[in-house]
């Protein structure tokens, strides 16, 4: 791609960007090991304390890709109903840059001997910074990019609801309440994020000793925005071997593979091939990392693997 384009692209990201990256929560291929991220009815789901690390590259081979990076916690308070979790998200876009860093508390309802209804809120800040004074503009000296915006702190929070049993799943979230406003000298500049409405739901299916199929959806619902919608099926060999074929709607197909090291260790990577708009610009392809790490502590109860 000639430095022209590459010019007029990263000028063009940059105008979407302070709207998209700051209205919408980043997106995950591997949702389903995410969902602390959006759900704060999700904390303690796993059963003992699990902490898992993401990284996500997108439209690989273009400069100023969205890249994300996030670390979670989660887990049960003793022998309670109780349930604590931490995210923290560090999420880049050309010259935007978010940081967040949320707590999480949910409370576990039994409903019958195989299924469970967690509640949960969470709470947190974003601090937001864009540094339009790094872009390189075909027309220097334009006001609108002659000063960056720096530190702007953001408190929020949200609540979600979360139903499981060793079958299947569905949650539903509004991981931040509040509409936040990014400014300068009084002057409001744009919404720094807007209400995203969470739909998910997943099931395990058992084919054979061997094999189990486990097929998920979730979508994500913005006012006056298309609605965000996702699908994937991952076939499990032998509790050990996942590999996974997606969709999301109108942005990419994407395939995966897990491996459950061991009882405490899971790792998974995907890769998704854009079909929209964006790939004409060179950068097609998306990779995301997990690895997921589960504290036992000598609590042999706890059923493995787990699916949800």
């Amino acid at each position: 791609m000639s430095y022209q384009i590459k010019t007029i692209f990263i000028f063009y990201l940059s105008l979407v960007c302070l709207s998209a990256i700051a209205q919408q929560d980043p997106l995950y291929t591997q949702y389903i090991n995410n969902q602390l991220t959006f759900n704060p009815a999700y904390a303690g789901s796993n059963e003992m304390l699990s902490a898992q690390l993401t990284g996500r590259n997108q439209w690989t081979g273009f400069n100023g890709r969205p890249a994300t990076r996030v670390l979670t916690l989660h887990s049960p308070i003793g022998m309670t109903s109780t349930n604590l979790g931490l995210s923290y998200i560090n999420d880049e876009l050309g010259p935007v840059k978010n940081n967040s860093l949320y707590i999480d508390y949910a409370y576990r309802l039994r409903i019958n001997n195989d299924g469970y209804l967690s509640l949960g809120i969470k709470g947190g800040f974003d601090m937001f910074n864009a540094y339009l004074t790094e872009l390189p503009l075909a027309e220097p000296g334009d006001d609108a990019f002659l000063y960056d915006l720096e530190d702007s702190f953001m408190l929020n929070f949200g609540f979600g609801v979360y139903y499981v049993t060793p079958k299947y799943y569905v949650g539903f979230a509004i991981p931040r309440l509040i509409r936040s406003e990014v400014s300068s000298d009084d002057e409001s500049l744009f919404n720094a994020s807007d209400l995203n409405y969470y739909i998910s739901a997943g099931a395990i299916f058992t084919l054979n000793n061997n094999l189990k199929l486990r097929p998920s959806f979730q979508s994500r619902l913005m006012l006056n925005t298309p609605a965000h919608m996702e699908a994937m099926v991952w076939g499990i060999y032998h509790d050990r071997l996942w590999l996974g074929l997606g969709y999301r709607l109108n942005d990419a197909v994407n395939a995966g593979i897990q491996l459950q090291v061991n009882d405490q260790i899971r790792v998974g990577y995907t890769y998704d091939m854009t079909t929209s708009r964006f790939n004409r610009y060179g950068g097609t392809g998306t990779h995301e990392l997990t690895m997921c790490y589960d504290f036992r502590f000598r609590r042999k109860h706890i059923k493995t693997p787990r699916y949800f």
